[in-house]
């Protein structure tokens, strides 16, 4: 029984929806029979886990089942009663949690009832609500819309009055929510370009919006509008809009519902973080400023979990800004919510680059020393960061020189396995570790400011580049 679907359902509850749960079994009004108590019984004893030798087919039918011979058909069928009822468990949980559907099926069943006043008050006193929103979502139309309709399209409403306002607001609503709806497929279909090489439809074109809808005064509508612009532009055509999307989004962040909040937030995050790969310290406070509203709204979380990823990108982004008490705090906070498998190696690399930042660079070197990714793309990250570390131990102590040698032959070894890095990858990170290895032998050359000049001329011309910010800084230190 324990690779069944039932048990497999049951391993995901918390305790309190076990709790819950077994009530529900119990209630009269959901299940009136004994036998199916008797089966969730013998099943309960054995949570959280579900995984308990006693659960198996044979022991579990003579718990049931004390004085007959083993039945699988029996049990299966039991077995398939009691998963349907924790199907229905789980669908009245969800029904108890939407109050519009469950005011909106409240407000039927007094139409079906012919309390014809309770149902008018109900639904209008629903639209009402809708209204109070600061800001409303292509769920909020949908309702409206639903709404409105029942209002208009029943027996006891009046037909023969000149433009009837539910009728008028049946229509109206329709458009907001086809707009709506159409601009926020549009934006992710437009933000998957840059991911993917795919199909795509031929009905995503929004040109012909009505003007209106592309206003602040939508301001759902303006932000997928804007998006869906952004993404089919180069980001020097979008950079304007971007930075006025972006601050206003920042600025009203607390007043969009969290359902749009958090696509809208890692849409303007992707066309960020292009604009940061590319300028850099132009798109950095904004990124930031980002990666605060995510942080603050708690939107890198699932399930209660953070992305490694995700904590170490925040962690990089805050102390490229110079904020290591508010990256600290994020560790402190965030620590737990990784996941228990990759949260040692997650916390080292973050405090290695809270260690770079600082100026450490022995101590950051020597904590990624003691980690080791298992996904090609991190350790190509890791290995990156911690030759970028050895050149600064370099700088401020030359007889590292040597570790520094050793670890850029390693780098270069680990690049060039085809199977693991993508040319442009390759590129990239061969043109960094062979920067690092020139400009070391030309500190210790003791090379003139002329030949220091020559090199950064090589590196300007040369795409792509990893790290080119960075290592153009020291050399023209030395150019000087």
């Amino acid at each position: 029984m324990k690779e069944t679907k039932l048990i497999i359902l049951l391993q995901s509850f918390e305790k309190s929806e076990l709790k819950a749960l077994d009530k529900f079994i119990r209630s009269p009004y959901f299940n009136s029979s004994d036998i199916l108590i008797k089966l969730w019984e013998h099943i309960k004893k054995h949570s959280p886990n579900f995984d308990s030798p006693q659960l198996n087919k044979e022991k579990t039918y003579k718990k049931v089942f004390p004085k007959k011979t083993f039945n699988d058909k029996n049990l299966r069928q039991l077995r398939s009663r009691l998963f349907k009822l924790v199907q229905t468990f789980l669908t009245t949980q969800q029904f108890q949690k939407n109050e519009s559907l469950s005011r909106m099926q409240l407000a039927e069943a007094y139409y079906e009832k012919d309390f014809y006043d309770w149902f008018e008050d109900e639904s209008r006193s629903m639209i009402q609500d809708i209204h109070e929103n600061e800001m409303l979502h292509d769920g909020h139309y949908l309702n409206l819309i639903q709404l409105h309709h029942q209002l208009y399209f029943n027996q006891r409403s009046p037909k023969n009055l000149p433009s009837p306002p539910d009728l008028w607001e049946c229509s109206e609503q329709i458009d907001d929510f086809y707009w709506l709806s159409k601009l926020k497929y549009a934006a992710e279909w437009s933000c998957r370009k840059f991911l993917n090489i795919e199909k795509r439809p031929k009905n995503i074109d929004v040109s012909n919006i009505p003007n209106k809808y592309t206003s602040p005064e939508y301001p759902l509508f303006y932000f997928y509008y804007a998006i869906y612009i952004l993404f089919n532009q180069t980001l020097e055509e979008g950079e304007d809009l971007f930075f006025e999307t972006a601050n206003t989004f920042i600025d009203s962040a607390d007043t969009i519902p969290l359902k749009e909040r958090t696509p809208l937030l890692f849409y303007l995050l992707n066309f960020c973080s292009i604009g940061h790969r590319k300028y850099e310290e132009k798109f950095l406070v904004t990124l930031f400023s980002l990666n605060k509203v995510g942080y603050e709204n708690e939107a890198f979380l699932y399930k209660n979990e953070i992305q490694p990823t995700s904590f170490s990108n925040l962690v990089f982004i805050g102390c490229k800004m110079k904020e290591i008490d508010w990256v600290m705090q994020f560790i402190a906070d965030y620590q737990a919510k990784l996941p228990l498998t990759a949260k040692a190696i997650t916390i080292n690399y973050s405090l290695a680059t809270v260690d770079f930042f600082k100026n450490d660079f022995k101590t950051a070197f020597y904590r990624l020393e003691k980690i080791k990714y298992q996904q090609p793309s991190r350790e190509l990250g890791r290995k990156s960061f911690q030759i970028r570390c050895a050149f600064e131990c370099f700088l401020q102590q030359e007889d590292f020189y040597e570790v520094l040698q050793n670890k850029s032959e390693n780098f270069q070894r680990f690049i060039n396995r085809k199977d693991l890095i993508n040319e442009q990858k390759r590129a990239a990170f061969n043109n960094l570790n062979n920067a690092i290895r020139q400009t070391a032998n030309l500190i210790l050359q003791k090379a003139s400011k002329i030949q220091f000049i020559k090199m950064i001329e090589k590196i300007d011309k040369q795409m792509p580049f990893s790290e080119k910010t960075w290592i153009l800084k020291h050399l023209a230190a030395f150019a000087k």
